[in-house]
């Protein structure tokens, strides 16, 4: 699978996270202690922290958000 994919992918997860989470993606970022913008940053930008955050703050599985299940929330 071509990384693009890979990529696009997990944005449109974390989208359709964001989405089912019921919270502004601002909300959502701020709670996470990160800029809007962040949440969109494929080079370098999503990291162990981001993950685990962005997990924590929506109720998310990282494991979804990876591609691994096919399972959004926890």
């Amino acid at each position: 699978m071509a990384r693009s994919n890979v990529i696009y992918g997990f944005f449109e997860r974390v989208n359709e996270i964001c989405f089912e989470s019921g919270m502004t993606k601002e909300e959502i970022a701020q709670k996470m202690g990160f800029s809007k913008k962040s949440l969109y940053q494929s080079s370098g930008g999503w990291g162990v922290l981001k993950l685990a955050r962005f997990c924590a703050v929506t109720g998310a599985d990282a494991n979804y958000i990876l591609g691994i299940t096919g399972r959004s929330m926890l």
